[in-house]
């Protein structure tokens, strides 16, 4: 049996090759082409409710440009926070609700 030395050497730029691919990666635009499979430019379902005064169309199954994914990501990071400003309101209302119904009955 003849030993031999495992040499293995990297191919010159291999890695400067698949970095530069990773850097122009556009990680939105492949979870927008994600959201987009299986729809439609029209869509596939609509929905008109109306009111008194007010009237909502609903659409759904349609195809997002990347304006409209930047808005919903928008509105999906800045849900978080208000969800806590809510939340901190209504326990402040309920701290002075409590502190109110002590005076009246002091």
């Amino acid at each position: 049996v003849q030993e031999r030395p495992c040499v293995v050497a990297p191919a010159a730029g291999r890695f400067d090759d698949n970095y530069a691919k990773w850097k122009k990666f556009d990680a939105d635009a492949a979870l927008l082409e994600l959201d987009n499979e299986d729809t439609t430019e029209e869509g596939k379902t609509m929905r008109l409710s109306a009111g008194q005064g007010s009237a909502m169309l609903n659409c759904e199954g349609y195809t997002k440009d990347r304006e409209e994914y930047d808005l919903d990501q928008d509105i999906e990071r800045n849900m978080g926070g208000l969800k806590k400003i809510i939340a901190q309101n209504f326990k402040d209302a309920s701290g002075l609700k409590a502190e109110g119904n002590e005076l009246m009955r002091s």
